[in-house]
């Protein structure tokens, strides 16, 4: 579950960066950006620690196979994704700043 929670929160993050740059995907449209933000900031360092350790120990085509929010992510965004995960588990100001962000997006 804790996973799932992360792809969530993956996909708001990695929706904002594609729209920003004019790519569509589809995949990111259900995620909530409010919940995704509240999931990810209800996480222990240690579970951001994990997340991280899974993503970058898993094939990224699996990651997308599994986690079908994150089909549109690159093979370099998802080992980002797994890098600010880690460095929110050392830095709780980085991880409330993210969650905020993500609060403040639009579900779109």
């Amino acid at each position: 579950l804790a996973f799932q929670e992360a792809a969530d929160a993956m996909a708001t993050s990695s929706a904002k960066s594609q729209k920003a740059s004019r790519k569509s995907n589809h995949n990111n449209a259900n995620v909530d950006p409010t919940q995704a933000a509240d999931q990810l900031s209800n996480m222990s360092p240690e579970q951001l620690r994990q997340q991280a350790q899974q993503m970058r120990s898993m094939d990224p085509a699996s990651i997308r196979r599994m986690y079908p929010q994150l089909a549109g992510m690159s093979d370099a965004q998802i080992q980002m994704a797994a890098s600010q995960f880690e460095a929110m588990a050392n830095n709780p100001e980085m991880l409330k700043q993210a969650t905020q962000q993500m609060k403040n997006m639009s579900p779109e």
